[in-house]
């Protein structure tokens, strides 16, 4: 059994998984879709994940948003991914934020 990832629509690790709970870092993620896929011996797709927010260069809610997103694993439906608009188009907070950026006044 092992695990690819797709960041951005380009594989950027395929492990083996192991029994029991799997971690590590993504030091290739880049701005774009990200994707997981459990794949068999055989190199079926057994169960992906995907469909959580995109990694973006920019700063898509106004703020920089570093919180973790769990995404479940389940079976695959093929989602290859795309990155919704950034709502960050116009004045918000005028106060405080400039027009497409995150930089305070």
């Amino acid at each position: 059994m092992s695990i690819h990832l797709i960041s951005n629509g380009n594989t950027i690790a395929k492990v083996a998984g192991k029994a029991g709970l799997n971690y590590g870092d993504i030091p290739k993620a880049q701005a774009g879709f990200q994707r997981m896929e459990l794949l068999d011996a055989s190199g079926s797709v057994l169960l992906a994940a995907s469909g959580g927010r995109c990694i973006s260069d920019g700063c898509p809610d106004c703020i920089y948003n570093m919180n973790y997103q769990v995404i479940e694993l389940t079976e695959d439906n093929g989602f290859k991914g795309t990155c919704p608009q950034a709502i960050c188009e116009k004045l918000v907070f005028a106060h405080y934020m400039v027009p497409n950026s995150c930089s305070s006044l």
